[in-house]
């Protein structure tokens, strides 16, 4: 049984031989190895790891060849993180034996060629960051058992052709941030369990064409900084729990047509600015609500910051806020309008 620096230095081996009978110094095409590839047999207790990819022509490749797939899959470990990244032309990837498989950051990163993925076992699978980051012509994706991540930041950050997503277990992850930034195309999420996760920014940062979200479990997020920015469509958002968070800096940067919001709990925010800059179309009962959650906000600081103009308020919005009833509370809780 091969080692794992064996195995490393078996592909390099085949790459540089290959290469020195044509008298090239040229990249080997991935293709080229899969008799060799597929000589090499899995089992016993030591890991493989899969070979420096480097030694690979990988720009031209559309499609992995099931032959070759069927080796990866005997080669196949713990650890795939990146082992498709950049592979810009590839469209379609067969069924690969993922069943070992631990980690999966980055495996699907900028291949902006691929539509469509077979189904993947990864139910061992702890951590998907950036999994899927600019796949952009990548329209839906397989159901996933996600049971077991931890880590979702960036899985599909500049998927800007991802329509939907099916329904994912996201029970055990902690981290969200920048999960969907960048996907143009999503209008809809569905639902997701979301009472581990502590940082959600930039979660929807860029989701041009989203609507609306559904009901978040937020009680354990302390950061939401710039959680919708840029989401241009966004009609309204749900209640949130947000009680343990502290930043929430252009949370709602560039909605221009949200129109409602609810009171969040700002009770432990030291960082509202530009939070609502670019929110034109605000109704009164939502300027009213952010009024209280000034009111609310006891923790910002210092006191040019306590204003209507620094979370990004208009002085015309503004100028409304005087006439609601909130504002003389608003104003006993040293805030202005900063106009």
């Amino acid at each position: 049984m091969k080692t794992r620096t064996d195995l490393i230095e078996f592909f390099k081996n085949i790459a540089n031989a290959i290469r020195n009978k044509k008298g090239t110094t040229d990249k080997i095409a991935i293709t080229d190895f899969a008799d060799e590839i597929e000589s090499i047999s899995g089992g016993g207790s030591e890991t493989i790891v899969f070979p420096d990819m480097s030694v690979f022509d990988l720009s031209t490749l559309t499609e992995l060849p099931q032959r070759l797939a069927n080796a990866l899959s005997k080669v196949c470990n713990e650890n795939m993180s990146y082992q498709f990244a950049d592979w810009t032309s590839l469209t379609t990837i067969p069924l690969i034996n993922t069943s070992a498989t631990i980690l999966m950051e980055g495996l699907f990163s900028n291949c902006a060629s691929l539509a469509s993925i077979a189904q993947l076992d990864t139910h061992n699978v702890t951590k998907m960051s950036t999994m899927f980051i600019n796949c952009t012509s990548l329209s839906s994706i397989p159901q996933l058992d996600t049971s077991s991540v931890t880590d979702m930041t960036q899985m599909f950050e500049g998927c800007t052709s991802l329509e939907s997503i099916p329904q994912i277990n996201t029970s055990n992850v902690n981290n969200m941030t920048q999960m969907f930034e960048g996907c143009t195309s999503l209008e809809s999420i569905s639902v997701l369990d979301t009472s581990s996760v502590t940082d959600m920014a930039q979660m929807f940062e860029g989701c041009t064409s989203l609507e609306s979200i559904p009901q978040l479990n937020t009680s354990n997020v302390n950061n939401m900084t710039q959680m919708f920015k840029g989401c241009s469509n966004l009609e309204g958002i749900p209640v949130l729990d947000a009680s343990s968070v502290t930043n929430m800096a252009q949370m709602f940067k560039g909605c221009s047509n949200l129109e409602g919001i609810p009171v969040l709990d700002a009770s432990s925010v030291t960082n509202m600015t530009q939070m609502f800059e670019g929110c034109t179309s605000l109704t009164n009962e939502s300027l009213n609500n952010i009024l209280q959650m000034c009111i609310n906000a006891t923790l910002i600081a210092p006191a040019w910051n306590r204003t209507l103009k620094n979370i990004g308020l208009t002085e015309a919005q503004a100028e409304t806020c005087k006439t609601l009833s909130n504002y003389q509370a608003f104003l006993d809780a040293n805030w202005k309008t900063g106009y």
